[in-house]
């Protein structure tokens, strides 16, 4: 299987681009998410005008995000809205509610907070399955061999 070459720079410098626009956050927010001097080596590899300020090279950045990805920059808040306006809830694949008292269309802060929800919700809850399995599957049958150290943001050590 052949895999194609990564920018391994590149990569790491559209990281918190993606990550950040995937959750609304604005130009200064990225900045600081960023740091100053990757905004600086992200406008020199992508050929922005040199007299750009930081917060146009980061609002650039994210108005590629949201070029490229409208499902995820447009479709899924206007989702959160509709449903927050019509139920005051949001559901997430387990099931699990969260009763919504703000308000996403006049509020947007309310909206990013909404918009991540779901996602980050969900994968909490799947994690959170992982460890019961891996303590019922793994470490029960074995626990002389086994040692899990910690939950780590999104993963198991």
């Amino acid at each position: 299987m052949e895999y194609e070459q990564v920018d391994k720079e590149l990569r790491q410098l559209g990281k918190p681009v993606n990550h950040g626009a995937n959750y609304l956050m604005g130009e200064e927010t990225l900045i600081d998410s960023m740091e100053l001097t990757n905004v600086f080596k992200a406008q020199k590899r992508l050929g922005l005008p040199k007299f750009w300020t930081p917060k146009q090279v980061t609002k650039h950045l994210l108005s590629l995000f949201a070029q490229t990805y409208k499902v995820v920059s447009h479709d899924y808040p206007q989702y959160i809205k509709e449903q927050v306006r019509n139920t005051r809830m949001l559901v997430n694949a387990y099931g699990w509610t969260r009763y919504c008292f703000g308000d996403p269309i006049k509020n947007r802060s309310d909206l990013r907070a909404l918009v991540a929800h779901l996602p980050q919700g969900t994968n909490a809850q799947a994690l959170n399955l992982s460890v019961r399995l891996i303590f019922d599957r793994v470490w029960k049958p074995h626990y002389e061999n086994f040692k899990m150290n910690a939950q780590i943001h999104d993963s198991l050590l």
